[in-house]
C-alpha cells in the first residue's frame, strides 16, 4: 500500500498534464470575469497582492502569484515548498454539469480521490473518475422528493391538528354559550325566588314578633296574677294571725 502511494505521487510530479487548462478552469463564479479576459501575452494581475505574471502562466501548474491566484485549477500553490496566502474563500470549482456546483480546496486536485461527480478535479489521468453526476442528481432528486413527501405529511398532520383544534374550539364555544344561557336562566330563577321569598320572610318575622309580644303579654298577666295571689294569701295569713292575738287578750 505504501509503495503504491509513493508511485502515485511520483507519477503526479513527473507526468505532464494530459490537457491544457483554460485560464478560467476551476475558477469560482465571483472571479470568472477576471479570468475570462486573460490573454497569453498580456499581464495577469494577481488577485490579492500587488504583483503580475504573464497570462500564459495562469493554470500552468506553477505558482507565480504569492497568493496562489494564478493557479485556480491546479494544486501547484498547495505544496509544502510554497507558502501562499490565498484570497478569502478561494477554492476549486467542480464543473459538475447536470448536478449542483461544488467547491473543494485546491490540495484535493489530482490527489487520486474523486471529489467532483464529473471527475473534473482528477484531470491528470492518473485516476480515472467516472462521471456520476446523473446518478448524483437522481439521488438528490429522490432525497428531495422524500423530504417533500415528509414535509407534505407533516403539513397534512398539521392541518388535521388545526382542524381538530378548530372543531374543539367551536364545540367549546357552543358549550360556553349554552352554559351562559343556563347561568342566566338560573340567575333569573334565583332573583325571582328571592323576590318571592322576601315577603314570606317579612311575614315570618312579623309572626315571630307577634308571638313574642303575645308571649310577653301573657307572661306579664300571669306574673301579675301570681303577685296578686301571693299578696292576697299573705294578707289572709296576717289577718288570721291578728284575730288570734286579739282573742287571746
Amino acid at each position: 500500500m505504501g509503495k503504491n502511494m509513493l508511485l502515485f505521487f511520483a507519477l503526479a510530479l513527473v507526468l505532464p498534464t494530459c490537457m491544457a487548462l483554460e485560464p478560467s478552469y476551476g475558477v469560482q463564479d465571483e472571479f470568472l470575469e477576471r479570468f475570462f479576459s486573460v490573454r497569453g501575452e498580456e499581464p495577469f494581475a494577481c488577485l490579492g497582492v500587488n504583483a503580475t505574471t504573464m497570462g500564459y502562466r495562469v493554470n500552468d501548474d506553477y505558482c507565480d502569484c504569492s497568493d496562489g491566484s494564478d493557479e485556480p485549477g491546479t494544486s501547484a500553490c498547495t505544496t509544502h515548498s510554497v507558502r501562499v496566502k490565498f484570497p478569502a474563500n478561494w477554492n476549486f470549482k467542480c464543473k459538475n454539469i447536470g448536478f449542483k456546483p461544488r467547491e473543494i480546496p485546491h490540495n484535493r486536485i489530482n490527489d487520486g480521490i474523486c471529489d467532483c461527480c464529473d471527475g473534473s478535479d482528477e484531470y491528470s489521468g492518473i485516476t480515472v473518475c467516472p462521471n456520476v453526476c446523473a446518478e448524483a442528481q437522481e439521488l438528490e432528486e429522490k432525497k428531495r422528493l422524500e423530504e417533500e413527501r415528509i414535509k407534505q405529511l407533516g403539513l397534512l398532520e398539521k392541518e388535521k391538528m388545526l382542524s381538530h383544534v378548530a372543531v374543539n374550539r367551536a364545540n367549546d364555544k357552543v358549550q360556553l354559550e349554552n352554559e351562559t344561557v343556563e347561568l342566566e336562566i338560573l340567575r333569573k330563577t334565583i332573583e325571582e325566588s328571592n323576590a318571592k321569598l322576601f315577603p314570606l320572610e317579612e311575614k315570618e318575622k312579623e309572626e315571630k314578633q307577634r308571638l313574642r309580644d303575645a308571649y310577653n303579654a301573657a307572661f306579664e298577666v300571669w306574673k301579675n296574677e301570681r303577685e296578686k295571689a301571693r299578696s292576697h294569701k299573705l294578707n289572709t295569713t296576717v289577718n288570721s294571725t291578728m284575730g288570734c292575738i286579739r282573742w287571746s287578750q
